[in-house]
Formats: structure tokens, sequence, C-alpha cells
């Protein structure tokens, strides 16, 4: 069955999911992890896919994976990356995604995830995933620019 991005922004389930990650994560001091926060992350992922030439199918399998990216909140921030892949499968499975595609969607969730740090270990981590983004560009053929206050900082 072909899901679409709009059958999973739709879901209940899911929505549940997101909604108890957010409440969640604001108790802890973290930013909004809303379903605003998954829609920004969904559809500026497919912009990127769009432009750098994917199938349809393949945009279509980026917004679901970024609209799920977070559901693991909802069981603990740390190692959340991991719960939401493993719940994004049983979920996808259940509303009859095939294991490829769902295969696609768990990678993403699961690779998204970062270490939980203090503010002096942020900045490391800030700067290796500045050059993690630069490689990543140049591998797709295209250039990273990183712009703070209008100043070009890569």
């Amino acid at each position: 069955m072909n899901l679409t991005y709009r059958d999973i922004r739709e879901n209940k389930e899911i929505n549940q999911y997101i909604t108890m990650g957010n409440e969640i994560l604001g108790v802890l001091g973290y930013t909004d992890h809303s379903q605003k926060h998954a829609v920004i992350v969904a559809e500026r992922a497919a912009e990127l896919l769009e432009v750098l030439g994917y199938s349809k199918r393949e945009i279509e399998l980026c917004k679901i994976a970024g609209f799920m990216h977070d559901i693991g909140n909802c069981v603990n921030r740390s190692d959340h990356a991991h719960s939401g892949a493993i719940m994004a499968m049983q979920i996808l499975r259940s509303l009859g995604m095939d294991a490829e595609d769902i295969s696609v969607v768990i990678s993403a969730i699961g690779n998204h995830d970062e270490e939980t740090c203090s503010i002096l270990d942020y900045f490391e981590i800030f700067t290796e995933r500045m050059l993690m983004c630069r490689r990543a560009s140049e591998m797709l053929g295209m250039h990273f620019k990183f712009t703070v206050n209008e100043r070009k900082v890569l």
C-alpha cells in the first residue's frame, strides 16, 4: 500500500505520540517539537529532495519520515531516534506499508539523533555537524553555506 504524507499527518495515533513527546520535552525545557515542527522538517526535507531530482515516491517517504522523526520523544528523549524508528516500523506495518518503503522511513528516523550534552560540548558537536553538512552537500553536488545574522560563517 502506498501510504501518503497526508495519511500520516492525519493519523490520530502518530499525532498523539508527537503531542505527548512535545509535552514531555516542554517540561524538560526543550523548544517546540509539536506537529508544527514535524511539518517544517517534513516539508523542508522534501524541498531539498525536489531540488536534487529525487522521485516523487522518495520525496513522499522523506516527508513521512520527517513528520514522524520525533515520535520516540514520547518514550524518552534519550535515544528517541531508535525508539521512534521501532515505533514507526510497527505503525507503518499496521497501516499496510510495504517493507521496502518502511525500511527507508525507519532508516531516516533512526539516524537523525544527536547526543544530549552540556553547552560546552555543544560547540564541538556543532562544528562536527557543520563539517558533516558541508561534506554531504559536496557529495550531492551542492555548495553548503552557513549564515548567522547575515554574515557568512561557512
